[in-house]
């Protein structure tokens, strides 16, 4: 039996990290070929496609970051249930300020297996966000300093292709 061991998520992921929104006051860094992912984006499983796009010279002249497919997202600020939503992203895309990227470390985690521990850890997520500041928002420090509990890696891998079976047909189910 695999021995589990609580460490800090910042410790076993190579990034984590927020975006930023280019200025709205230029039409020319906007509705270009880019996806940009706005936090009330993350109530699905996976994320292909955003509402919202920016040009490349937007994207150079913001803070926005660009996350990768396969990364984990997570919405830090929104209405509503939206902050402390999950989701994995299916092709890069940038991200604004109420979106923070998670990159699993390929060494030390399996990333769709810290997508499901953050997943099932929604209310603590909100409870210490609250808890945070006035308005409530999860912050990347938040996230690197949160304790999570890891088996070795093989197992962790096992857990989340289970898991991921099952959300798979689901989601195959939905699209039906």
């Amino acid at each position: 039996m695999s021995k589990w061991e609580e460490k800090q998520l910042g410790s076993v992921c190579s990034e984590i990290f927020s975006g930023g929104t280019p200025s709205t006051l230029y039409p020319e860094y906007w509705n270009g070929e880019i996806p940009w992912l706005s936090s009330g984006e993350t109530s699905r499983r996976y994320i292909y496609n955003t509402e919202k796009t920016i040009t490349e010279l937007g994207a150079q002249n913001s803070s926005t970051r660009l996350a990768k497919n396969g990364d984990i997202v997570i919405a830090c600020a929104g209405q509503g249930k939206t902050r402390g939503q999950v989701s994995t992203i299916k092709r890069d895309m940038y991200i604004n300020q109420s979106v923070i990227a998670i990159r699993g470390d390929s060494k030390n985690a399996d990333t769709d297996f810290i997508y499901y521990n953050l997943l099932l850890r929604y209310d603590e997520l909100r409870y210490l966000s609250d808890a945070s500041s006035t308005r409530g928002s999860i912050t990347t420090e938040m996230l690197k300093k949160l304790k999570i509990i890891l088996p070795d890696l093989p197992t962790q891998q096992r857990i989340a292709d289970i898991l991921s079976i099952y959300d798979d047909l689901i989601e195959n189910n939905n699209k039906r």
